[in-house]
């Protein structure tokens, strides 16, 4: 066997386990967007107790966090969620008189630039225990347009200092059919506009973007086009979208626009590797396109 044979089989071989490689890769990738992450398990049912008619009185007893998670209260990320939740409770120190819970008054204010978070959504109910007064806040984002809301959950009563509780509502554009739509549109389009501008770049060829030679070339680099497309797709999908607390319908277009660059750098890399282990043909040359 010459050694033009040998190389020519050593990447016949090459193909071949690229081609397994490719689909067990799209296998995945198929599972991992069926598993994006949402809220799970049962569906909380706020109980929407109004506020009494808050009476400014003389002070006899005041609130202070009794912890961390109070003081500097985490923010509450709902995802693409839009089920009610059931905050776990916040925990104040009482000094002077144990306040009455049916008594306690509140006044919920959320805001994300002009828009408000409806106070109506949200509902709070007061518990006391032993030397503290434990808040419970519960949310219903349903309806209430995505972005971060911030502000802050006002506490008082009678004879009770009021006291303000700081808080950050996320809500992530929940739009996942309309999102990955656009990004496998930008994706495709970033490989055709790759492999239109390697055709333009050869002065042996035509310059007209046909979509038969495309799909041609297509089917013979199908492997690394397939690599190319999911993980410069996944990798932009879970920098901005899925490690994000707070994603909003008109950064959608950022995202696309990213997938499109990152596909169309990886498609060039890849591309020369599908080059390189495409078997030798003595009548016709290899081209990127």
């Amino acid at each position: 066997m010459s050694q033009a044979e040998a190389r020519v089989q050593s990447r016949s071989r090459a193909a071949r386990w690229l081609r397994p490689v490719a689909t067990l890769v799209i296998m995945v990738a198929s599972i991992f967007i069926f598993l994006i992450p949402s809220a799970s398990g049962a569906t909380v049912q706020c109980q929407r107790v109004p506020s009494p008619p808050y009476v400014a009185t003389k002070t006899v007893t005041t609130l202070a966090p009794a912890d961390q998670r109070t003081t500097t209260p985490p923010a509450i990320n709902f995802g693409t969620s839009r089920d009610s939740q059931e905050i776990a409770p916040y925990t104040f120190t009482v000094t002077g008189r144990a306040p009455d819970p049916a008594k306690m008054s509140w006044d919920f204010l959320l805001v994300n630039g002009n828009t408000m978070f409806p106070d109506d959504h949200a509902s709070v109910r007061f518990f006391s225990t032993v030397g503290n007064l434990r808040v419970r806040l519960c949310l219903m984002p349903a309806g209430v347009p995505t972005g971060s809301y911030s502000g802050s959950l006002t506490l008082a009563g009678p004879g009770v200092k009021p006291v303000q509780l700081p808080l950050t509502v996320n809500l992530k554009d929940n739009n996942l059919a309309l999102i990955w739509l656009g990004i496998f549109i930008a994706a495709v389009a970033a490989v055709f506009f790759k492999w239109w501008t390697l055709k333009v770049a050869d002065t042996d060829a035509s310059n007209v973007a046909s979509v038969r030679e495309f799909l041609r070339w297509l089917r013979k680099q199908w492997v690394t086009v397939a690599i190319a497309i999911i993980g410069a797709a996944a990798g932009v999908y879970i920098a901005r979208f899925a490690k994000t607390d707070s994603f909003v319908a008109s950064e959608r277009w950022g995202l696309w626009v990213a997938t499109f660059t990152a596909v169309m750098s990886a498609a060039l890399l890849l591309n020369a590797l599908g080059m390189a282990v495409e078997p030798d043909h003595p009548d016709k040359r290899k081209t990127a396109h």
